[in-house]
């Protein structure tokens, strides 16, 4: 009988101690990508501000026949510049995202005309794995609208609030993260 309880005390014993290993592992890793993930999280968060601007832009959203193409430029130019804080030198992305922002595509000249309000708050930072100086990592966000009162606007518009998802892949650079490349289904 004293035999057994000392089997099963070291088999507790050992357990507990695998646990609080495994568990310090994941705390020293935690602590030691904290600041690394403070970089990465400011990436997600700008890059949300960035889209809700880009797809809120009032004019832009209801009206690209009668926008004036100088109001689009400027529109452009800022887009590219904030784009330009969060991207690496030159990245294809900045490109890609001025265009999507500044120009009507089948979503924005349906869907958005109707949209009285719409705003994307950054929720949460997810799947980092930060690897030397480069990284990749997955946001939520959350999107809230409410619809403009018009009687052609389709009812299935009027339930607002889901959650969109962007993933980043990161390049360290100067000290700084950068985006090297960003796909979003924020809408």
């Amino acid at each position: 009988m004293k035999s057994l309880l000392r089997k099963i005390n070291r088999g507790v014993i050992l357990s507990v101690a695998v646990i609080l290993g495994i568990a310090a592992y994941y705390g020293v890793i935690a602590i030691r990508n904290a600041p690394e993930r403070r970089g990465i999280e400011e990436i997600a968060k700008a890059f949300g501000e960035i889209y809700e601007e880009g797809y809120t832009r009032p004019a832009s959203l209801r009206d690209f026949v009668d926008y004036p193409k100088e109001q689009t430029e400027k529109d452009a130019k800022e887009l590219k510049a904030k784009l330009e804080k969060i991207y690496v030198k030159d990245a294809d992305g900045i490109q890609k995202w001025v265009s999507i922002f500044t120009t009507e595509n089948e979503y924005k000249s349906t869907a958005y005309q109707y949209y009285e309000t719409y705003e994307i708050t950054y929720k949460r930072l997810y799947s980092l794995k930060i690897t030397g100086d480069t990284a990749t990592a997955s946001a939520d966000y959350r999107i809230e609208w409410t619809v403009r009162s018009d009687p052609s606007a389709p009812s299935s518009w009027g339930s607002p609030g889901h959650t969109g998802t962007a993933s980043f892949k990161l390049e360290k650079t100067g000290g700084k993260w950068r985006a090297t490349a960003i796909s979003a289904d924020i809408y």
